[in-house]
């Protein structure tokens, strides 16, 4: 039988505290690992691994790009497991509020930090594309910013490590308001689909 959300107590070594999201393919529970006391969001698909092997494939690969990662613009992965057949990533817990919330609630922000926030993506994103890191899915849901105004660049599940790929040829993979013209073609896309996202992204935040 299928455990819910709200049942589960644990995941792996993880005591959960809380469900704070959920999305198309997966849950987010915020979450403490007892052998040191700190806190972590945790983000499972909702699929097994008997349900869905691409879904699998594709979740190891956002754990396999972010993982080496270490920048102070991109979350930071800490653990990767599977639970009931469901595979998981835990994560630093993000003290903040989406983009996609801050844009329609705080209308006041300024120029400045309007700018800031895209020169703080733009930090995040170029240090990912030194590492061979595309993120394909750019928009104000995977902008996540904290209270100190530092922003994070966050969920990686469709990007690509150096050359390899999941998508199928012609196969649209993104968000179609934030996507470049290559991607919406299903075209192989580089750094510079991202660098079009963050464009869309810099002239919501000013309009």
């Amino acid at each position: 039988m299928a455990i819910k959300d709200s049942q589960r107590k644990t995941i792996g070594k993880y005591e959960v505290v809380d469900v704070i999201g959920r999305g198309g393919m997966g849950v987010v529970y915020k979450a403490i690992d007892p052998a040191i006391g700190r806190y972590v969001a945790i983000k499972m698909t909702t699929g097994t691994l008997e349900d869905d092997p691409e879904m699998l494939r594709r979740f190891n690969l956002e754990a396999q790009s972010v993982g080496k990662l270490q920048h102070p613009n991109i979350v930071t992965i800490h653990d990767l497991g599977v639970e009931d057949g469901h595979p998981y990533l835990v994560m630093e817990l993000l003290d903040g509020e989406s983009l996609e919330t801050v844009i329609p609630n705080r209308p006041s922000l300024s120029l400045e930090e309007k700018l800031d926030i895209i020169v703080q993506v733009c930090n995040g994103v170029e240090y990912a594309h030194q590492h061979e890191v595309i993120h394909r899915d750019l928009k104000p849901a995977n902008i996540v910013i904290l209270k100190d105004g530092t922003a994070k660049v966050v969920d990686f599940g469709i990007a690509r490590v150096g050359m390899r790929k999941l998508t199928r040829p012609g196969q649209m993979v993104g968000s179609f308001e934030y996507m470049s013209p290559e991607q919406i073609n299903g075209s192989n896309v580089d750094a510079r689909s991202d660098i079009f996202s963050i464009g869309i992204l810099l002239f919501q935040l000013l309009t």
